[in-house]
């Protein structure tokens, strides 16, 4: 097996700098029990929520010489993503995460990675490895914390001192020999717990993980079905995501932004009117966000969370085109989310006027 010279990891630290990482690091393959351990437990209390692939790849996250025969190191990466700021909060706009605004992550990360690896591959020819962006069974926050790329905050994202939590991790999982850099015994949090106190829907744990059932992130994305109308209520207009426990964090106040085309944000003010939202078709959906992580969700989880958001913006101009919806759709979790959100509205505007009696 090839062993690495010291120049040759430079160059391949460098490589990783001139694709446009933010950080490059080693952590060796070895995974405690304690901290499978404690993922067992996270998932036995069904904090995973419907994710059940979560379940199904834990025999793999624990042991990841089954998916590089003999692997030694993880190669761990970091990619800023933050390209702008959020405009200020307006209820009649739906708000989409900052990561999801441009070009599918997973795709842009990736083909980077896989550059990083044929690099690595003309040095050591006789290597295996694998490329491994968020989707794949590796236990990657702990990974990048164990090559110090960065702390655990309280909002179980991984933070680094140099860039915040605004990052896509990534991952080579190889069996080359190479020098370890050394785990971080950074703390972002110490007795911070601003995410905590922010989360609209208390999704934040008291150990430094998330109860997916309540995180807005989870729900919008994830979840399929009819959202408990108590919790819809607290989901704002979040159509896409959730940034609230990040854009809080003192780690995010240095504004620090990516370089990364792809990820420029490719829809302006006026097309996030909750207005223009409510009147896409599905074929409209399909169009608008071809090659965007949006697109996943699909077009019915898409409506359901605009018009949750419809629903908790207060403004009954919605009631005409929410009434349409309810008339044509022929989603039981369309229909029951228009009907909530018209009683929600129509209740608003009684004690509006109520009030405007008084």
């Amino acid at each position: 097996m090839t062993h690495l010279r010291n120049n040759n990891f430079e160059h391949l630290r460098n490589k990783a700098f001139e694709l446009g990482f933010s950080s490059f690091a080693v952590a060796g393959i070895q995974l405690p029990d304690r901290y499978a351990a404690k993922y067992r437990a996270w998932l036995d209390g069904h904090y995973n929520g419907t994710m059940d692939y979560l379940n199904t790849h834990l025999p793999l996250k624990k042991n990841p010489r089954l998916l590089v025969e003999n692997a030694m190191n993880v190669i761990c990466v970091s990619f800023l993503y933050r390209c702008e700021d959020p405009l200020p909060n307006d209820p009649d706009h739906g708000y989409f995460s900052l990561y999801a605004r441009g070009r599918d992550y997973h795709k842009v990360i990736k083909q980077k990675l896989n550059r990083l690896a044929e690099e690595i591959q003309t040095i050591a020819t006789d290597c295996s490895l694998r490329v491994f962006v968020d989707s794949g069974p590796v236990f990657e926050k702990y990974y990048a914390h164990e090559a110090g790329l960065g702390g655990t905050g309280r909002n179980s994202l991984v933070i680094s001192n140099t860039c915040g939590s605004f990052i896509f991790l990534g991952e080579i999982i190889t069996n080359l020999p190479l020098p370890i850099t050394g785990k971080t015994d950074f703390d972002p949090c110490k007795s911070c717990e601003r995410c905590i106190s922010i989360c609209p829907t208390g999704a934040i744990m008291d150990n430094r993980q998330l109860n997916a059932n309540l995180c807005i992130a989870y729900l919008t994305i994830e979840y399929k079905g009819i959202i408990p109308h108590a919790l819809a209520a607290r989901m704002g207009n979040h159509v896409y995501g959730c940034d609230e426990c990040q854009l809080c964090c003192p780690w995010n106040r240095k504004k620090r932004y990516s370089q990364e085309p792809d990820f420029k944000c490719r829809y302006t003010a006026d097309f996030t009117k909750l207005e223009n939202l409510l009147k896409l078709g599905e074929s409209d959906f399909l169009r608008t966000f071809e090659g965007s992580p949006i697109r996943r969700i699909g077009y019915e989880s898409f409506l359901r969370n605009t018009i949750i958001a419809a629903g908790n913006s207060a403004n009954t101009q919605y009631l005409p085109v929410l009434e349409d919806i309810a008339t044509r759709t022929q989603s039981e979790t369309v229909r029951q989310h228009t009907v909530w959100a018209m009683e929600d509205l129509n209740r608003n505007k009684t004690k509006v006027c109520s009030q405007t009696d008084k």
